[in-house]
Formats: structure tokens, C-alpha cells, sequence
């Protein structure tokens, strides 16, 4: 693996107006929020500079990441993504880990990985 510097990124909420109103503030603060939440999807994205930088860009045909999301992240905030090893994290500006992940070049197993495992016969009803 080569050893990569940090990245350093600016998280945006680039659809305030998206279907998930959790990424509006006004939803979002009736929640408890102090505002909207970037989604995800984009935070995930931010994870894999340092994965393509790590292992180039055949990452992004075979590798591997588990990342979880551990606390709320706000638009403008300055985050930090650092690799170490197959160890991923997503650092605020507070210093917080806000996610948390391993991954791997290509189709080694993780720490912690999921078992694949065949699905019920009978899938359990929407409790909704």
C-alpha cells in the first residue's frame, strides 16, 4: 500500500431540498439536529480519496470498505479522512470521529466483515 497524507475536505449538503427532509434544517432541528445532515452518500464518497490515492484507481473495480457513520456531519464542516492501514476514519472539526471503517484493495476479508449467509424463505412482514 502506498502511504497516504490525510484528506482534507469541506462537507456540503448538496440537495437541501432532497426527498429525505432530514437534509433540510428545519426538519432536521425538530429532530434534535442543529441543522441538516450531508447525506451518506456524500460522505462515503469523501472516504474513498484516500482508498483511490492508497491502491489507484482498480479500487474502484474490486476493493473493499466498510464504513459506518457514528455521528451527525453538518454542511461546512471541515473534515478529515485518514487511512491507516486497512483502518478508515472520518474526523470533525471537534476532533470527533464521525465514521468509522476498514477496507481492503481488492476481495480480502475485512475485520468484521459480514457472512454471507442464504436469505429466509419467508421474509418477515412490513411491520408498518
Amino acid at each position: 500500500m502506498t502511504p497516504v497524507a490525510p484528506y482534507a475536505v469541506v462537507a456540503r449538503n448538496i440537495d437541501p431540498q432532497a426527498d429525505n427532509a432530514i437534509h433540510a434544517d428545519d426538519v432536521a432541528q425538530q429532530h434534535g439536529f442543529s441543522g441538516a445532515l450531508v447525506p451518506g452518500v456524500e460522505l462515503f464518497a469523501y472516504a474513498t480519496s484516500p482508498l483511490v490515492a492508497a491502491w489507484g484507481p482498480s479500487w474502484l473495480s474490486a476493493g473493499l470498505v466498510d464504513l459506518r457513520f457514528r455521528r451527525p456531519v453538518y454542511d461546512g464542516e471541515a473534515l478529515v479522512v485518514a487511512l491507516t492501514g486497512s483502518d478508515l476514519t472520518v474526523t470533525g472539526p471537534d476532533g470527533e470521529v464521525r465514521c468509522v471503517g476498514t477496507a481492503s484493495p481488492s476481495g480480502a476479508v475485512l475485520t468484521g466483515a459480514y457472512v454471507d449467509a442464504p436469505l429466509p424463505a419467508v421474509l418477515p412482514a412490513d411491520p408498518a
